[in-house]
Order: C-alpha cells, then structure tokens, then sequence
C-alpha cells in the first residue's frame, strides 16, 4: 500500500476533484462493477438531481444518459464517490480531496480501487480532474500492485 505522507500533495484542495478512470473499458466491465458495486455499497442513483430507484442494470443508466443526467452515489468509508456514466468505454468515478485527509482514508479509497481493478482485470488510476494522461496513483491487478507516480510541475 501507499503511505499518506508520500501521496498527501495530491489531495491537497484546490478546487477541483480527482477522477478514478479504467480505461479501455467495455459494457461488460461496466456490468461486472455495477455488480460488484450493488453486492459491497449503499448506493444511491439520481436523475437531473432526484432520487431514483436503483437501475437493475448499468444498461439502464446509459439509457437515461441519452437524454437526462443520471448519477450514482456511494460512500467508501468517508468518501462519497459519484459516477455519472460518461461513456462506455471507461469507467469513471469522482471524488473530493478533501474527503481523503488521513492514512485510514487513503487505505479505502486504495480498497476501492483494487476492487475494480480486480473486478475487470484492468489498471484503475487516480489523476487530477480531467489530467487522464497524468495519474498519480495506479492500481495494476495484474500484479496486484499500488504504484504513485511523484507530482511534477
């Protein structure tokens, strides 16, 4: 695991959130997380901002997609997580900074990523908002493995 004290600097606030991508994702990855995400959180799914029944399906939330804005919300530990179920062919979730403030936060916010990765068989990074190119954490469950990726200017 990743010791808070190497990785603190990218959870500083500044505004802006952090972004939890697979990429290269298919449908299918995205059912098998859905899956896995109904059987482990408390999820909560909105449409336009009203609460919603829970989709039986992550089909039926890029359905809505076509002409509404659905979200799904959870808490890892302290940590909300939303996903807004952009496109299909990767998977991303949201979070706050400053939710993630201590070791204990750092280790849930690390379980959740190596459960998606060892959901789908694929790397899960954790970047800046919209820096996708720019991870600074990576999960590879191939190796089942942290990596942090030193903050450059």
């Amino acid at each position: 695991m990743i010791r808070w004290e190497t990785c603190r600097q990218g959870f500083e606030p500044e505004g802006a959130l952090r972004d939890i991508y697979v990429r290269g994702a298919t449908i299918e990855d995205w059912r098998a997380v859905f899956d896995m995400l109904r059987r482990t959180y408390v999820l909560e799914f909105l449409v336009d901002s009203d609460p919603r029944a829970l989709p039986t399906t992550v089909d039926e939330a890029f359905a809505i997609q076509v002409t509404a804005s659905p979200v799904l919300r959870f808490c890892v530990g302290g940590i909300v997580v939303i996903s807004h179920f952009f496109i299909a062919e990767e998977i991303d979730f949201d979070i706050d900074p400053r939710e993630v403030t201590s070791q204990a936060a750092l280790d849930e916010l690390l379980g959740f990523l190596r459960r998606v990765g060892d959901t789908v068989g694929k790397a899960v990074i954790l970047t800046f908002e919209s820096s996708e190119q720019r991870p600074f954490i990576t999960y590879e469950p191939s190796r089942r493995e942290f990596q942090y990726h030193e903050l450059t200017a």
